[in-house]
């Protein structure tokens, strides 16, 4: 299952909101919004569970930097399972450049 993570969200970015954006690009099958334990607010950060790799793919092409609630997020990485997986982006495509074996394996 491929996991993408973010970073940049606005304070104000719920849950919701990031499970209805990344939809857009595919199937989300979970999402994780890391928020500070005592106002409850998004701590700008998480990750998304998409259902396919060409989903997660998609969702970094179409949705990397782009507005969400007046901040523009970026899209750090991909991780397959144990592996983690480098990403080019250009204009035109999207693309897995190489995959390496993550040290929690």
């Amino acid at each position: 299952m491929p996991r993408v993570y973010f970073d940049n969200l606005a304070n104000a970015v719920t849950r919701d909101d990031v499970e209805e954006y990344f939809s857009r690009a595919g199937k989300v099958r979970g999402v994780l919004v890391v928020t500070d334990k005592a106002s409850g607010k998004s701590r700008g950060f998480g990750c998304v569970d998409m259902e396919k790799l060409d989903d997660a793919l998609h969702a970094i092409k179409w949705l990397n930097h782009a507005d969400l609630k007046g901040k523009r997020r970026l899209v750090l990485s991909i991780t397959l399972l144990q592996r983690s997986v480098a990403v080019e982006i250009d204009s035109e495509a999207v693309s897995v450049v190489h995959a390496v074996q993550s040290a929690r394996a």
